[in-house]
């Protein structure tokens, strides 16, 4: 029909006697959706599982309308209609339908009657063996006669003796497709796609077989069983509805049966309001074929959504207990007195005023609890206060409720707050053996824990792990959660160290062992703990496990944290550039590492580290990664490991993930002050010029970022950064450090004037700058030693002023006395420089300036007695004083 044709899309029509003999099956009893394929499409829509898959057959052109044979059959036959049927039919004859009735089944599409000699002589040529003069038979009538499935079945068997499955099942398929009716051979090819492995033609076999018989149970479960093999949890759901649709009324157990199964399929894909809905169906259709494993089974589903009174109502209900639960049915704010009508108001009474809750109530009437000895009525209200005090006296909880569901019941309770209750009902546990029902001591104890019971918790813990089925690590990880929550570290530190022995590939109980031994004041043990995971590990997967050891990053990370306290620099800087190696690892690739040997040489183990770390990225915030990574820089500087320090800054100037931290622009300037800085100290000075300029060009009145401008071309020694700085002094005309640098740009370049006038306006902005007054002078010298300088006393007099002022800004050190000394010398006045240069060689050094080598000759670079003594000498030896200079020379420059 066209139905069946949209469904199943094939490349053959019908012919008029499938038309006839096929019966159209009712949607609500087989609908299979278009979404059977696989359970990613579980919510939505998608192809059915029988399109691209279903053989190719020979086209044919001669099927007809079924409409049209329907009209055929209804206007051939006489039909005997009263009167008004006869209006209606005349009226409107396009509502007529048609339900035919189901006859006895006949074989479709057999051999015409002049093919039917051909077809018995190619049945006698297989069954004799000549399997060539067969096939050639079944060729021809093939030809001739292409919609008979006889002839393909015939040659199906050709092809198998042959030893050609595939062909042998795609002719299979094309005889069942057209004789459609046949159920039992669609189920034959469905197991023969399965020996095949062609699960998704097997599947769209065992459509066809229950739309030829749709009542067919054991066909569905066959179907159903293939679904739950290819994972496919949503189409054996659907299969097992239509059985419980199919099944009689009195087939309650059956129908539980069946409910439970679907009940698994959705609590195994998360599903457990729909789980819960399938079982509370089966409870209000078949309630008297309830059994306690459903009940059990519910009541969990409960349980895991946190409805603690339906499923307490649930077990209470269904378990032969004796006593009503009106009470749990009512608003636990209202109750209404006894002795007052319908036309009375109602008693409101709260908590406080009650010996118990109204809950408590509602379940001790429910469990038959026998506490007021003076109350007439079992569903009376609360006693009065005095009451409250009489002790529970009987338990009326019956004596077949199973095991599991009286634990079910006291969790219930227990997360009801009725502790008490709870108390009492898990007595009968206690008596059983803790290796027949330790997952019900583990439940209890969950209970106890989650709802603050901890000592009660405990106590069952170590009850559990003291026996050898139970003395596993989520016992002793459970056990080590309650005497966390009760300050009991030392014996939680026990349990936890049992959790990493025996587990050592998870890395959350570590982290916490180490957490706790660093409450405890002892942070070596937690490194300890954190750095023996990899020798654990392969102790682990020596045998059974040959696998490469993965780091975990937040043990990692938590382990770098610990070592930066500790002031470890070696051990953090290896821990944490693992870490950020890691971070950075997608920015590594796009590096040009062409010039950088030294890095190409150390990226292998860099790859290595990156390889061996697990983890996810988010446990950090990005401001935290930022934090880490500077941590990093600042710890390979301290150790000299420059070119470790280049390779992560240049990975992170070109990565995404610090492109999104450093949205702020003073994180965008240090992370490209932290490249130029590690080239800088690499040596890599052009790379470092280029890294600085940009950043020059945003922060022009930045002393430090000058500074490290001036050192890099320095070290440059070339004079391609003057025009930069004139360009930008131009536009940035009240920068005193450009205005510095240009200045001493000058002086170098023999522009004396152009310097002075420089330095004589940064000197006007910062008059306290001993700097400015010293370039000041020493400016006014060169210009005096200049020949075409006419007024040269006046020079030197206006930079003896500025040097002096230097020295009074300056204070009395070394530094001083030998620049006014190496003044003086310069023009001439070498007994004022022999002075000046005796006062440096007898002014002492700061203590601070020297390292903290017991040494005592270990000079820093701020002492300036060798050059005083040098230059002595110099002047000592132009007037003649050979020894008194040898004598200076010895006693200061001796190497």
């Amino acid at each position: 029909t066209d139905e069946e044709m949209s469904l199943l899309p094939m490349a053959i029509s019908e012919d008029d006697d499938d038309d006839d003999d096929y019966d159209e099956m009712d949607d609500d009893i087989v609908n299979f959706d278009k979404n059977d394929n696989t359970e990613d499409d579980y919510d939505g829509q998608s192809h059915h599982p029988s399109q691209g898959i279903e053989p190719q057959f020979a086209n044919t052109s001669h099927a007809q309308n079924v409409d049209e044979i329907a009209r055929k059959n209804l206007l051939g036959k006489p039909q005997n209609f009263t009167a008004n049927q006869t209006t209606l039919l005349k009226v409107s004859p396009k509502n007529v339908q048609v339900k035919r009735k189901r006859g006895p089944y006949r074989k479709r599409n057999r051999v015409p009657d002049y093919l039917t000699g051909l077809m018995g002589e190619a049945n006698l040529c297989l069954a004799r063996g000549n399997l060539t003069e067969a096939e050639k038979m079944c060729k021809e009538i093939i030809r001739q006669a292409p919609h008979a499935s006889d002839p393909y079945e015939t040659l199906a068997m050709i092809y198998e003796e042959n030893g050609d499955e595939e062909k042998a099942v795609q002719l299979q398929l094309i005889a069942a497709y057209l004789n459609r009716r046949d159920a039992a051979q669609w189920v034959h090819l469905a197991q023969m796609s399965m020996e095949q492995g062609n699960k998704k033609q097997a599947l769209w076999c065992y459509n066809m077989a229950v739309k030829a018989d749709h009542g067919n149970i054991q066909i569905l479960n066959e179907r159903a069983k293939l679904c739950i093999q290819m994972d496919n949890i949503k189409g054996a759901a659907e299969t097992f509805e239509i059985i419980l649709r199919v099944l009689k009324s009195h087939q309650g157990m059956d129908y539980f049966d069946y409910s439970k199964q679907i009940a698994k399929l959705h609590h195994s894909k998360k599903r457990t309001e729909k789980a819960i809905d399938v079982l509370e169906r089966a409870f209000r259709k078949h309630p008297e074929a309830s059994h306690p494993e459903a009940i059990n089974m519910l009541a969990e589903l409960y349980i895991v959504k946190k409805e603690y009174k339906l499923a307490l109502e649930l077990i209470c209900c269904n378990c032969g207990f004796e006593s009503p639960l009106t009470l749990l049915l009512r608003d636990p704010q209202e109750i209404i007195s006894p002795g007052t009508n319908d036309h009375e108001e109602t008693v409101k009474e709260s908590q406080s005023n009650c010996g118990l809750s109204i809950l408590g109530e509602a379940v001790r009437i429910a469990i038959g609890i026998d506490e007021y000895e003076n109350v007439p009525n079992i569903g009376a209200t609360a006693a009065s206060t005095s009451d409250t005090s009489k002790i529970v006296s009987e338990w009326i909880v019956p004596n077949t409720l199973p095991i599991d569901l009286r634990i079910k019941m006291a969790i219930c309770l227990l997360y009801l707050d009725q502790s008490q209750f709870a108390e009492k009902t898990l007595q009968p546990l206690y008596n059983e053996s803790i290796d027949e029902v330790g997952d019900l001591y583990l439940d209890i104890a969950d209970a106890y824990y989650e709802t603050g019971n901890h000592i009660s918790a405990m106590q069952l813990y170590e009850t559990l792990v003291a026996t050898a089925q139970y003395n596993a690590p989520a016992v002793w990880l459970s056990l080590g959660k309650c005497q966390i929550a009760l300050n009991r570290l030392e014996n939680a530190i026990t349990s936890y160290s049992r959790v990493v022995g025996m587990a050592p590939e998870h890395s959350s109980p570590r982290s916490t062992l180490a957490s706790l031994y660093q409450q405890l004041g002892q942070p070596q043990m937690a490194l300890q703990v954190l750095s023996e995971r990899s020798a654990d590990i392969q102790a682990f997967n020596q045998q059974s496990h040959p696998t490469e050891v993965k780091l975990d990053l937040s043990l990692l990370i938590q382990k770098c944290n610990l070592l930066s306290s500790q002031n470890n620099l070696d051990e953090f800087a290896e821990c944490g550039l693992s870490i950020i190696a890691f971070y950075l690892r997608e920015s590594f690739g796009q590096l040009n590492l062409n010039k950088m040997e030294e890095i190409n040489s150390c990226k292998s183990e860099f790859d290595s580290k990156i390889a061996n770390i697990t983890g996810d990225e988010a446990i950090m915030t990005n401001d935290d990664w930022w934090s880490l990574f500077l941590k990093v820089c600042f710890a390979l500087d301290k150790l000299h490991r420059y070119t470790e320090l280049l390779y992560i800054v240049r990975a992170a100037k070109s990565s995404q993930q610090f492109i999104n931290i450093g949205i702020k622009k003073e994180k965008q300037t240090d992370l490209s002050l932290l490249c130029a800085s590690a080239s800088y100290l690499n040596k890599e000075y052009d790379a470092a010029y280029l890294s600085i300029k940009p950043i020059c060009i945003e922060n022009p009145n930045s002393m430090a970022i000058w500074y490290l401008f001036n050192n890099i071309v320095l070290k440059l020694r070339d004079i391609r950064h003057i025009r930069f700085c004139n360009r930008l002094f131009a536009k940035n005309s009240s920068s005193i450090p450009l205005c510095i640098l240009n200045g001493h740009n000058s002086v170098v370049s023999g522009s004396y004037k152009f310097a002075l006038a420089d330095y004589v306006f940064a000197f006007c902005q910062m008059p306290n700058q001993p700097l400015l007054a010293l370039c000041i002078a020493n400016t006014y010298l060169h210009i005096a030693t200049q020949r075409t300088t006419t007024n040269k006393h006046y020079c030197i007099l206006q930079g003896i002023a500025f040097l002096y002022l230097y020295m009074n800004q300056r204070g009395s050190c070394q530094e001083a006395y030998y620049n006014v000394g190496r003044a003086y010398h310069q023009i001439g006045l070498f007994h004022l420089a022999v002075h000046y240069y005796r006062k440096a060689l007898l002014t002492p050094v700061s203590r601070k300036n020297f390292s903290t080598n017991n040494q005592s000759d270990t000079r820093t670079p701020y002492d300036l007695s060798r050059e005083a003594a040098y230059n002595l000498s110099l002047i000592y030896r132009n007037s003649g004083s050979e020894d008194l200079a040898r004598h200076v020379l010895y006693t200061y420059c001796c190497i």
